[in-house]
């Protein structure tokens, strides 16, 4: 009998000593949590502080920059050899202050991506028209290196007709501007690019074609990943186009990939649903962190 006592007295001893073990571990676990959170708390704010300083103060600056530009213009006397030059030279920095903005863009869109806060407010509209509005904007930067830019939009080109299909104009321009872009960068003088655009089942599908140098077999596993650049070539801009083009596609849940490539030129494509619901970018449609 008093062996068993002593036997019940030491499970019971042992019972409270894992009972306080397991109370301190509890706190310790809550006590570093609640820290995690802090620390998550400080950051968050750090970083919105962050995106509003980018946001205001530096477009604020690349504004003054492109007023004064304006304001420059036209003051100069472009009726002889040294104002031709002068034009030419402000034509270069407000080319400079595009790209500014267009980083600042992609930046913005980054870290709304991680977020989970971009979305997409797709509309049925037609998908020729935003091609020729994305060439618009790139024909000069293509024809000022020589490139040969075009389009072919199959049978519905031949025909007139429209190309209706449901996606966000803004972010399908933004991804054609990022393709097209790309081809004009890597493409040689004297190289073409040519953007198609044609019904596929219940999709539209999307193609820009280049003669560029093409991608690295390094390159093709990651080339949608953020900050990835051609090794081969002079770094321009932090390689986020890509990445931001895949996940706006995908958040109109299409599709997006490099077709084909090689020394002489690479395919990139990517396909819109002809229907589509208003997509933002979620839980399930966040990169992985």
């Amino acid at each position: 009998m008093v062996a068993d006592s002593e036997l019940a007295a030491e499970r019971d001893q042992r019972r409270r000593a894992f009972a306080e073990v397991l109370r301190r571990e509890r706190d310790t676990t809550d006590l570093n949590l609640d820290r995690e959170r802090v620390v998550s708390d400080e950051a968050l704010a750090a970083r919105e502080a962050f995106l509003a300083m980018i946001n205001h103060d530096l477009r604020t600056l690349v504004g003054g920059i492109g007023l004064n530009l304006a304001l420059l213009v036209k003051d100069v006397v472009v009726d002889d050899e040294r104002g031709r030059r002068i034009v030419k030279r402000i034509d270069a920095i407000e080319r400079t202050t595009a790209r500014m903005n267009r980083l600042i863009d992609d930046l913005l869109d980054v870290v709304g991506i991680q977020a989970g806060k971009m979305s997409v407010n797709p509309i049925r509209r037609d998908a020729i028209a935003v091609v020729r509005d994305a060439l618009v904007d790139l024909a000069p930067s293509a024809s000022a290196k020589g490139i040969a830019l075009s389009t072919d939009f199959g049978r519905s080109g031949l025909k007139g007709e429209l190309l209706v299909a449901s996606f966000d104009h803004d972010r399908v321009l933004q991804v054609l501007e990022n393709l097209v872009g790309n081809a004009v960068k890597f493409t040689p003088s004297g190289g073409r690019i040519i953007v198609r655009v044609e019904p596929a089942d219940d999709v539209v599908r999307f193609a820009v074609e280049d003669t560029g140098s093409g991608v690295t077999d390094r390159e093709v596993p990651v080339i949608f990943e953020p900050f990835v650049q051609g090794e081969n070539l002079s770094r321009h801009g932090l390689g986020l186009g890509l990445y931001i083009s895949k996940r706006i596609v995908e958040a109109h849940g299409g599709t997006i990939w490099l077709d084909k490539t090689s020394e002489q030129g690479s395919v990139f494509c990517f396909t819109i649903p002809r229907s589509a619901a208003p997509t933002a970018m979620g839980a399930e449609a966040r990169p992985n962190t």
